[in-house]
């Protein structure tokens, strides 16, 4: 009979190493986007085969700079980011790898006053109210903004709040203007109705940036690599099939189905 063989020699997959976590920040709820696409399963992509990576998904986050809070305390491995958080985020000691970045659409960004408002351009901010989420995009055009007037972010009231706060605020008229980035303001605009308009010649001045946690990275160069690959192709994929993509999120509870959403989300794709 053949000698049995020694226990040195288990089969491999007891002792294959399992595949690392991937912690994903989102921006948001997550039901609509790209890594709603991804988590979908968009494409008949299987994210986590394709990236060789367990992913569990953060959802919730109001902004970049809280996802860079995230990745400093080391519950974040991987997330989108604007250049405004980057920027902030190596000034403080964040440790991130920028690994793809793309200009954000120069529309990205609007500045909303109330219909009536005497408010028409940038000048006629001066001494107003306004609504920001300090230290992102719309801080960063409100700046720029503010300077084709001569004017400095001192000149006005700059009060800091997240987006929700913000449209309430600016919807009971609490604040004379907000500024705010897509979806949350091409939302507003069609739940406000002839209630808001956009001010002109409001421009973004802003990347974007996917990021991850440097030990993440470095321990696993090839899982993010792929990731971002797959995010790339979501996106083409998107612009590709925009129907299909808007449907796809209204399965995910992201809107109703030929509701006032679907459409923003359609015109914004």
């Amino acid at each position: 009979a053949p000698a049995a063989a020694p226990a040195a020699t288990a089969p491999a997959a007891s002792t294959a190493a399992a595949p690392p976590q991937l912690t994903i920040a989102i921006i948001g709820d997550g039901r609509t986007g790209v890594f709603a696409s991804l988590r979908a399963g968009d494409g008949g992509r299987k994210l986590e085969d394709e990236i060789a990576a367990k992913v569990v998904w953060q959802p919730g986050f109001t902004a970049s700079l809280p996802v860079m809070e995230g990745i400093k305390a080391g519950g974040v491995d991987f997330s989108f980011a604007t250049a405004t958080a980057v920027v902030n985020a190596v000034a403080a000691g964040v440790p991130i790898v920028p690994l793809a970045a793309y200009p954000l659409p120069a529309t990205e960004v609007d500045v909303l006053v109330a219909k009536d408002s005497p408010i028409r351009s940038a000048a006629d901010l001066k001494g107003k109210k306004i609504a920001h989420q300090n230290g992102t995009t719309g801080t960063y055009s409100l700046i720029k903004y503010l300077e084709s007037a001569g004017l400095r972010l001192s000149d006005v009231q700059a009060v800091s709040l997240s987006g929700a706060d913000a449209y309430t605020a600016f919807a009971q008229g609490s604040v004379d203007a907000w500024i705010h980035w897509q979806p949350a303001s091409g939302l507003a605009l069609a739940k406000l109705g002839d209630k808001a308009r956009t001010l002109p010649g409001v421009k973004t001045y802003d990347y974007a940036f996917y990021v991850a946690r440097a030990e993440f990275a470095d321990k696993n160069p090839q899982v993010v690599a792929r990731l971002v690959r797959l995010i790339r192709e979501a996106q083409q994929d998107a612009v590709a099939h925009p129907d299909e993509t808007v449907a796809s999120w209204a399965r995910l509870g992201g809107f109703e189905a030929g509701s006032v959403e679907e459409k923003v989300y359609r015109q914004l794709i």
